[in-house]
């Protein structure tokens, strides 16, 4: 095989002559500036023009534009892809602006770091007053212990109280604050070298929380030999990463076969409402892992069924639509209905409809499951995933 016109063209390599045993091709030698090229064929220089004519007539453009064999114009990019040299004085300049670069950024990866630092120690203070807080909060409501007040009507009045103050401190919910104190005291008190790798900066409140998430769900007995197990790969991970870790942990430390702790968890099954603005509410079931699946797939397989070139509807809307007419309807809609409302029925930002079309909105319910005291990582949302 010989090379063409063409390949020799479009080749910007400039190397010596030699043979290539693979093509059987010949690579012509060029003489970079000298206006003299060999072994060049008739074809590339014309049949009825002289080798030494053609040679000093003139190299011809290549289709990088730039001659070929000829010297590479000022500014212009070399035929073999790399930049044009530079005069050393201008060097010597981006060198100096490069490392100018290259201390303000690390001055401000410093910062960064300080930052992060002192946002785990500022949270670790924080859980510190929370417990603290929380303490006296339990020695105020212990002076009004009478003869028919039980430990538990204490351990309410106190975290009411305790909530009350934290909310209106920190400008938020009495939830959020409520939820922010038993997080507090959980990692204080039953995870303390958990705290202190959070107040040393070794690790994140996010990594601490989910520590504490799984430490929660397990027997105290055992919650401190997790913690001496699990922070050593909290330190070296990142959340994402070592929450695959703390999950073969805690199955491998739970005394508790998974059979016993599924049983338990099946009877925290339940289904509840939170509204949404613009009249929409979320329903939300907590069921088993085998019948939350099966009925995900059931309502996605159908609402793919349904898929047609006239339905303007998205699978989620779709899916959304099945799953409504599962359960209010005795059939599945086999094309986009809008159900507009009845007149005089508005639904208010909970999602709530009229009484009896009186206009009188209709307050929605927050049906939450009833358990005992929950791990401090649970919010009033259901995790991606559970079941």
């Amino acid at each position: 095989m010989v090379m063409g016109p063409a390949c020799r063209r479009s080749s910007p390599q400039l190397v010596p002559e030699k043979s290539c045993p693979q093509f059987e091709c010949q690579f012509p030698s060029v003489s970079v500036g000298a206006g003299k090229i060999s072994d060049m064929d008739n074809t590339e220089r014309g049949p009825d023009r002289d080798p030494e004519e053609w040679a000093s007539s003139g190299p011809e453009p290549n289709e990088t534009g730039i001659p070929f064999g000829g010297v590479v114009p000022a500014g212009a990019m070399h035929p073999n892809g790399a930049n044009p040299p530079v005069p050393l004085e201008e060097r010597a300049a981006r060198e100096a602006a490069l490392q100018a670069s290259d201390a303000r950024q690390a001055t401000h990866y410093a910062m960064l770091e300080e930052a992060r630092d002192l946002i785990a120690r500022g949270e670790a203070l924080r859980a510190q007053a929370l417990h603290a807080i929380r303490d006296e909060a339990d020695v105020a409501a212990q002076i009004w212990v009478t003869e028919t007040t039980t430990v538990s009507d204490i351990e309410r009045a106190a975290q009411t109280e305790a909530s009350q103050e934290v909310a209106a401190r920190l400008r938020i919910s009495k939830g959020a604050a409520s939820a922010l104190i038993t997080e507090a005291r959980f990692l204080v008190t039953e995870l303390p070298a958990t705290w202190q790798a959070v107040s040393c900066g070794e690790i994140s409140y996010h990594h601490a929380q989910r520590i504490a998430s799984h430490a929660g769900s397990l027997p105290p007995e055992v919650r401190r030999d997790f913690e001496d197990e699990v922070l050593p790969i909290a330190k070296k991970k990142t959340v994402t990463q070592a929450e695959r870790k703390l999950k073969d942990v805690r199955e491998r430390m739970h005394p508790e076969s998974i059979t016993e702790r599924h049983i338990q968890a099946v009877e925290d099954r339940t289904v509840y409402l939170t509204g949404r603005p613009d009249g929409m509410v979320e329903l939300t079931a907590l069921l088993s892992a085998e019948d939350g699946v099966s009925a995900f797939g059931r309502i996605s397989a159908t609402a793919e069924r349904l898929k047609s070139a006239e339905d303007p509807r998205t699978k989620p809307q779709r899916m959304a639509d099945v799953f409504r007419d599962l359960l209010l309807t005795t059939s599945t809609p086999r094309h986009h209905r809008h159900r507009p409302h009845r007149a005089g029925h508005c639904p208010d930002q909970n999602g709530g409809g009229d009484r009896g079309g009186t206009g009188e909105p209709q307050r929605v319910r927050h049906h939450q499951p009833r358990r005992g005291p929950r791990p401090i990582h649970q919010s009033t949302q259901l995790p991606a995933g559970a079941g």
